[in-house]
């Protein structure tokens, strides 16, 4: 089939993404809710099939403005753990400039793997985290799938995760991992893993500017 005439309508707004972070103890699931800026759009496109007839398809979903950053919550049964906000628009940061660059000079081994299967330029973005009480920062580097995590402002971990939409072959897979600074209790570990993961579903939102409805 191919493509005829389109109608357009739009509305802008503030809208949430429902997530969730799973535990095996459902006590200790965390609900994350992402508040984003977009357009609420419904395209009507009329098209033309193989047999000669005609039919519309409705296309409806959130075009996101990322440059508008995002804002959401931590919310673990019926307490807020924390409350973040995202940043992609980095220009002006030269601090978070400084570990982005640092992150892509330690990524070059990564980049040979993807050098085949490589998507083009990733989302960078930075999440700035107020969580048990403590300042967080979790900075990524989007072409090299990896993240550094600080707390008020001192680094203690590197994540390096994995590129979820393509599939690389054994030689080149990536495999995930979480370095931690040797002054990190056991009692932050748990915290700091789990930051992690919500990291990986920041990275996939980010990556997505249109959201079906």
């Amino acid at each position: 089939m191919f493509t005829g005439l389109n109608t357009y309508s739009a509305d802008a707004g503030t809208w949430v993404i429902e997530n969730e972070l799973t535990c095996l103890d459902a006590a200790y699931t965390w609900r994350v809710p992402l508040y984003i800026s977009g357009e609420l759009i419904k395209d009507r496109e009329r098209v033309k099939n193989e047999d000669g007839s005609t039919s519309v398809v409705t296309k409806k979903g959130i075009q996101v403005d990322w440059n508008k950053g995002a804002y959401g919550l931590i919310l673990e049964r019926a307490d807020t753990l924390g409350y973040f906000t995202i940043v992609t628009n980095l220009r002006e940061d030269t601090s978070c400039g400084r570990w982005l660059s640092k992150l892509s000079q330690e990524g070059k081994a990564t980049m040979s793997k993807l050098k085949f299967f490589y998507p083009g330029p990733g989302y960078d973005f930075k999440v700035v985290l107020a969580f048990r009480e403590k300042a967080f920062s979790m900075i990524t580097n989007g072409s090299y799938f990896r993240s550094l995590i600080l707390v008020n402002e001192s680094p203690v971990a590197i994540f390096q995760s994995d590129p979820h939409y393509i599939t690389l072959n054994k030689k080149n897979r990536l495999d995930p991992y979480l370095l931690l600074s040797g002054s990190v209790d056991e009692k932050n570990k748990t915290d700091l893993i789990r930051l992690a993961f919500l990291n990986i579903l920041f990275t996939r939102c980010v990556s997505v500017n249109f959201h079906e409805m």
